[in-house]
């Protein structure tokens, strides 16, 4: 290795240390460097708790295997000596479980000023679609501090409007190559000088700082940084030093991470060092950080740490998977842990990286490795709910564990699994039991599992299994657990455009083996891979892994520019200057650092960034060269790759970011070169083919006892086998002892053994047989397909859609339907789309009916036939199975544009349908196979061919994303027929009316439950009919009532929702479709269910809907619905909630607000604050009810548009006071940089949302318009004219964009609910979201 020791020096043994430090356990690997050369492997596992025996696991464990061979040197206690020690590494958990239990360092942290809420607010959605009781992730730090200053960015126009000028103005400051920044208020430090010492005096040492546009412009981060220095805060993270990624959200989330983590692992490192003589001095001690590489003690950061332990996992079996399988093999990695699974993929030894994602609830801006985690582990549970089986969420934990561990606690999955004969228990240690001596307790699990039975036995409705054997019990739970544990692995494959059966499934971890046969077989899988060290292989990654140091920055350069290439390499001369004088500081030199060079690419007008990597690796001292044309070429072919297509060559392509990654290796570059061609040679790719050896000859294989194992064909002796690389192959159904894991090898399987003892199954592909019978198990199976299906479809859609509005703003929905046109299943998207497309998919097969062809694809987005509101486009593809429709697929998105009067197609005061854009009936949108593209455009553009109107603005993206929502359909519709292919069509279908029997069950036993609970204090009596009455009546803001009178039979669970006395259509766009009124009923019904069953018809079958004809909620097809969807929609679904007592009103509106002139168009909707409940506060700043989209991030949403975003923060104290508090509304205030139309579309700025059970109201929403005016108020209003932004925004007597509304230089205007207002450059407009009702009257 490039780093060496002087021979005098070095003593042998040597030792190097590869260690994960687990929340559970701590694995570690020693590799021992004897005199002669040779090295040989120990490993070893200790509790990483145990304070009894020894105060820290990774030092205890080196300790122990030192004294193994240094018994003089090495004492039993005190520091260990490390004069023959040379390396250690190490993954932790440290920073993901302090994130997880909430027990990191006490933090404050540095917000630009308006933004102090932006920890809060997020994107604004809720995390759980179908949650009442809304709960965010908490922000982390326990001050935040608003910093008196403002950057903005410089648009390309206007630097333009000054290319003629001899300078520019003096607040302009060029930050690099990009960017431009305006500097509109110095930072004010003896403001922050202030708050810091406040933080500081309160006992606070940790500060994270994230300013507006400092992944540009740093120099206010660095003064905030500078003052926190003098007031003497130890720990300081800045967002520039840490990310420099435009994205305010992300990055600021991120610097709170790391002033959260930084401090505890400075302390661990601290601690961790004083356990060994000298504080290791001369030893190398490196962290893996969350890309999987390792870095030094000292440069070991939190927010790089989130995913340190599991990262190791990835490279390990990325690295082994590679070795073993081949360069080009594509792995699926599969670790299962105690109460969460994670899942990953690689291809070879290439480990895939992102730059942001969601750890904990918290989203992180750093380089990682892409994990997906599902809750479903060997300690999650098992429940029985509404006639289906349930996996997880919820885990047993350690302590008490599963029920085996004879601690009292409940079923789980290695309950199942050792009541199966899965796990032998004779192979587990004997630390169970209440004083941890004890082997696994069978008996335990088989108790609870006889309970749960009979439990089933007595809720099982007629006609489903009346009782289950404790077996059938547990291999149902198993079965249902590899569901579960599947649709992750589908997600991430089929999301990155890759087929899931072309990979191996690599399984690591302690108890995945018992699953790897079944779920590789469900997965369409033929080959396993488990290495001998499966158990610990985290700790393998960590002894194969690089030193790496990552640099990125932020750009903005057209692919295409002339003299785009001097401006790249020096980005990246920059960078890599940076990364390897870091490596060589650790004592790499050059022949040992590799380099690899990145960009982050979009096409233009999205914010949709691939990374792509130029290739080869290449030395320290190569010339930088690049080449556009070769990153061109990449960054189309990823993009097909993923997508499934490209743009026109019209659209720019724009390099957004530059990325390097620089690593220090243990091998040279000849040697690197020499593995290289080993690994090419005809017999290495001998060894990576069944039988894997070179061997001519095996011993055949001898069990080493037998054991009893339970399969879907019942009870089988199994043979127990060693793996021995000496072995022949293993057929099963056997189980394979392993060095701390166990695999069941099932029927039809394989087992090879390499000569390395790394064990290659190969599997046939058997599926499980079900009838047509109504039976748990299957009903649990199938829950899990239909919405894998529906998942899948929602992958392809965003993957292949172009438009902002579905693929970053995600408002589209994807679902499967039965023959009949009934909801079956769908992907958890928009709540408003959902009750709706099943009528429209009713309409369009009625209307057809035998004239629907194989090969038709139908649109429509017409209110009259199921239809939301027009831009809600839905495309409907029938399922033709032997020539006959067997089930439909459709998706539905929300274009940008279909024509009418204004842009975005939602005008206020429409009076007319037609006034809001194309309304199409029914299209052939694809006609037997042929996309019907002039057919739809010519549908689109068609209103503007009438006076006043204009057709579709955005008709290039609008095919580009119905072509997309075709590719989704054929996808859900590959998937069915891959489901009917396995299963039979019988069984399919049946399972289709069995689901949606079980949500009818679900919504009966809610409204049962509500008859009992309300009976008594329903507004009229029982006694005469039986039923149990509910009422509650809202208003719109223009008086029209929503009345609901529900009447619920106790005994059946029956009930009929009436509508009447609800107000007459209207002459405006807040008529409601009735299918959309369906949409609310059947979210609603779901929410109070609180179970995880799909969403689907079922949820309406015990429900009688009755609307009034010509009523504001079933109106005249010609009349405008536009803003029923976005507002009606969310006032019927607070009518329900209130009358059947679940929470209190929510915000009442999703907020439309649009901007847009000629040039540009901008559309977004704002959260508010959600209604309390019975038991639970509201939650403050988020959507609620029938939307869930995400806000464009607000340094994007400045860099994009001619816009600047003065403030968006909670809305203090607007939440309806009550025993339980409804939650708070936000204010979000933007300033025109120049003249626009701004399109508000609200409700609840009249009448209040109102409290439950005695709750108090919510305050209402305000929309204002803010118009300046000259100092003197001599001059008319709008006076004031400047020549452009800057001059604006510097105006000295003014300082618009900084001033209260509320001061002598504006005249304020309350603009109302609705409305279209002419904006003029300067003009502020602020909206104040309503708050939720509050629930029970506050306590005297």
């Amino acid at each position: 290795m490039s780093i060496t020791v002087a021979a005098e020096e070095k003593l042998y043994p040597s030792f190097r240390f590869a260690i994960d430090r687990g929340g559970t356990f701590t694995d570690i690997i020693a590799h021992v460097t004897h005199a002669d050369g040779t090295v040989t492997q120990e490993v070893t596992k200790l509790l990483s708790v145990d304070p009894q025996h020894y105060a820290d696991a990774p030092s205890e464990g080196i300790r122990r295997i030192l004294r193994k061979h240094l018994p003089e040197k090495v004492a039993a206690t005190g520091p260990v000596d490390v004069s023959h020690l040379e390396e250690v590494r190490m993954g932790t958990t440290i920073a993901t479980n302090a994130l997880l239990e909430h027990n990191g360092e006490r933090c404050a942290m540095v917000l630009t000023e308006g933004f102090e809420d932006i920890l809060t607010i997020r994107d604004q959605a809720r995390p759980h679609l179908f949650a009442l009781n809304i709960v965010k992730a908490q922000a982390l730090p326990e001050q935040v501090m608003a910093a008196k200053e403002r950057i903005r960015p410089v648009s390309d126009k206007e630097q333009a409007a000054y290319a003629s000028q001899a300078e520019w103005p003096s607040t302009w400051v060029r930050c690099g190559e990009s960017f431009v920044m305006d500097v509109l208020q110095p930072l004010h430090t003896d403001d922050i000088r202030q708050k810091l010492q406040a933080a500081y005096d309160a006992g606070i040492r940790s500060v994270a700082v994230c300013l507006l546009h400092s992944y540009a412009y740093a120099v206010h981060e660095q003064q905030v940084k500078h003052i926190s220095q003098e007031v003497g805060f130890p720990a300081i993270s800045l967002s520039s030093e840490l990310m420099a990624l435009i994205k305010y959200v992300p990055r600021s989330i991120t610097a709170s991470v790391d002033a959260y983590l930084s401090p505890l692992i400075l302390n661990y490192i601290a601690s961790f060092k004083a356990n060994f003589a000298h504080n290791l001095a001369g030893v190398r001690l490196y962290f893996i950080q969350s890309d999987g590489g390792l870095t030094s003690a000292d440069t070991f950061y939190g927010y790089r740490a989130v995913l340190s332990g599991p990262a190791g996992g990835v490279v390990g079996y990325a690295h082994t998977c590679a070795e073993d399988l081949g360069a080009t093999v594509q792995a699926v990695g599969f670790d299962m842990g105690g109460t969460s699974t994670d899942v990953s993929r690689c291809e070879g030894p290439v480990v895939y990286h992102t730059v942001e994602a969601e750890i904990a609830g918290t989203p992180v801006q750093a380089p990682q490795v892409q994990v997906h985690t599902v809750a479903a582990g060997g300690g999650s549970l098992l429940r029985w709910e509404n006639g289906m089986f349930h996996v997880g969420p919820t885990s047993a934990g350690a302590h008490p564990g599963p029920a085996c561990y004879g601690k009292g606690g409940p079923l789980t999955v290695t309950d199942a699994n050792l009541v199966l004969g899965h796990l032998h228990p004779d192979y587990f240690p004997k630390v169970f039991g209440p004083n941890a001596d004890q082997p696994l307790d069978k008996k335990a699990s088989v108790k609870l599992f006889k309970a749960l039975a009979a439990e089933i036995a007595r809720d099982c409705s007629e006609g489903t299994d009346p009782f289950m054997s404790v077996e059938e019990l547990a291999f149902a739970f198993v079965l249902v657990a590899n569901e579960a544990m599947c649709r992750p692995i589908r997600n991430i494959t089929e999301a990155s455009g890759h087929r899931c059966a072309e990979h191996a499934l690599a399984v690591f971890g302690g108890a995945g083996g018992q699953h790897a046969c079944a779920m590789a077989r469900s997965l369409g899988m033929n080959k396993i891979y488990v290495h001998r060290l499966a158990s610990i292989l985290s700790a393998v990654g960590a002894s194969v892994t690089d030193v790496v140091e990552e640099r990125m920055a932020s750009v903005r350069l057209d692919l295409r520019a002339e003299g785009l290439a001097p401006v790249v390499v020096q980005q990246f001369d920059e960078l890599i200057g940076s990364a390897a004088a870091q490596l060589r500081r650790l004592g790499f030199d050059d022949n040992h650092i590799v380099i690899e060079r990145f960009l982050s690419m979009q096409y233009e007008g999205t914010n949709t960034s691939l990374i792509i990597a130029e290739g080869d690796d290449q030395a320290v001292a190569a010339s930088a060269v690049f080449s556009a044309e070769k990153f061109e070429r990449l960054y189309l072919a990823q993009y097909q790759q993923q997508y499934g297509f490209v743009l026109s060559g019209a659209r720019r392509i724009i390099i957004d970011g530059v990325r390097i990654r620089t690593r220090g290796t243990l091998q040279s570059r000849s040697e690197r070169e020499a593995q290289a061609a080993s690994a090419a040679t005809a017999t290495q790719k001998q060894l990576q083919q069944p039988p894997y050896t070179t061997r001519t000859e095996k011993v055949p294989p001898q069990p080493v006892s037998m054991t009893r194992s339970y399969f879907a064909s019942g009870w089988e002796e199994i043979p127990v086998y060693h793996v021995d690389p000496a072995n022949g192959p293993l057929r099963g159904p056997a189980l394979l002892i392993m060095n701390g894991t166990s695999v069941l090898l099932e029927h039809e399987s394989t087992a090879y053994t390499n000569d390395k003892g790394n064990v290659i199954i190969h599997t046939a592909q058997i599926v499980e047989q079900f009838t047509t019978e109504l039976s748990p198990l299957p009903l649990s199976i199938f829950s899990h397909r239909f919405m894998s299906i529906a998942e899948q479809m929602g992958n392809a859609l965003q993957r292949t859609s172009i438009s902002t509005n579905i693929k970053e703003r995600l408002d589209f929905s994807c679902a499967i339907f039965d023959p009949d046109g009934n909801l079956v299943a769908n992907a958890p998207h928009i709540p408003v789309h959902l009750g709706a497309m099943g009528a429209a998919v009713r309409w369009q097969r009625d209307h057809y009916g035998s004239e629907w062809k194989e090969g038709d694809v139908m649109l429509t987005n017409h209110p009259a036939c199921g239809g939301s509101h027009l831009p809600d486009i839905t495309v409907i593809s029938a399922f033709f199975h032997e020539g006959k429709i067997v089930s439909y697929v459709a998706s539905r998105g929300h274009h940008a544009d279909v024509g009418g009067t204004t842009p975005g197609s939602m005008p206020p005061f429409s009076k007319t349908l037609m006034e809001e854009g194309a309304a199409i009936k029914t299209l052939k949108l694809v006609q037997q196979g042929t996309f019907n593209e002039d057919g739809i455009r010519e549908a689109l553009l068609a209103p503007g061919k009438l006076p006043g109107m204009s057709g579709c603005r955005t008709i290039e993206d609008s095919v580009s994303d119905l072509r997309a929502q075709v590719a989704a359909n054929n996808r859900g519709i590959q998937l069915l027929q891959g489901l009917i292919e396995s299963y039979t069509l019988e069984v399919v279908q049946a399972y289709m009316k069995h689901i949606q029997t079980t949500a009818e069950l679900a919504a009966r036993r809610v409204l049962q439950r509500i008859a009992r609970e309300y009976g008594e204090a329903a507004e009229s009596g029982t006694a005469d009919t039986g039923l149990v009455t509910l009422q509650a009546t809202d208003y719109m803001d223009d008086g029209t009532p929503i009345c609901l009178r529900i009447s619920i039979q106790p005994e059946s669970g029956e009930a009929t929702f009436d509508f009447t006395g609800s107000g007459s259509q209207v002459l405006n766009s807040t008529n409601c479709p009735t299918a959309v009124v369906h949409s609310s009923i059947i979210y609603c019904i779901r929410c109070l269910v609180d179970s995880d069953i799909p969403l689907n018809q079922g949820c309406m079958k015990p429900i009688t809907v009755v609307v009034p004809p010509n009523s504001i909620l079933s109106p005249d097809e010609d009349l405008p619905v536009v803003a029923g969807n976005v507002t009606t929609s969310q006032r019927v679904t607070d009518v329900v909630l209130m009358a059947l007592r679940a929470v209190a009103n929510s915000h009442g509106c999703m907020n439309n607000f649009t901007l847009g002139s000629s040039d540009f168009a901008y559309y977004e909707t704002i959260c508010g604050g959600s209604g309390a409940g019975p038991t639970f506060a509201g939650t403050s700043a988020v959507h609620t009810n029938m939307t869930n989209t995400r806000l464009t991030d607000p340094e994007i949403f400045e860099a994009r548009y001619p816009i600047l975003l003065r403030t968006f923060r909670i809305r203090r104290d607007s939440g309806g006071a009550g025993l339980h508090r409804g939650g708070d509304g936000v204010v979000r205030s933007v300033l025109a940089l120049r003249d626009m139309i701004a399109v508000v579309l609200t409700e609840r700025r009249v009448l209040a949302p109102q409290g439950l059970l005695g709750g108090g109201s919510g305050e209402r929403g305000l929309n204002m318009l803010y118009v300046p005016v000259t100092p003197s108020h001599t001059a008319t209003l709008g006076a004031p004219v400047w020549k452009n932004a800057h001059d604006m925004l510097h105006d000295k007597m003014r300082g618009p964009w900084m001033e209260e509304e509320q001061t002598t230089l504006y005249h304020p205007r309350n603009i109302g609910g609705k409305n279209v207002v002419d904006v003029k450059m300067g003009d502020i407009i602020t909206l104040y979201t309503a708050g939720g009702g509050g629930c029970y009257a506050a306590a005297a």
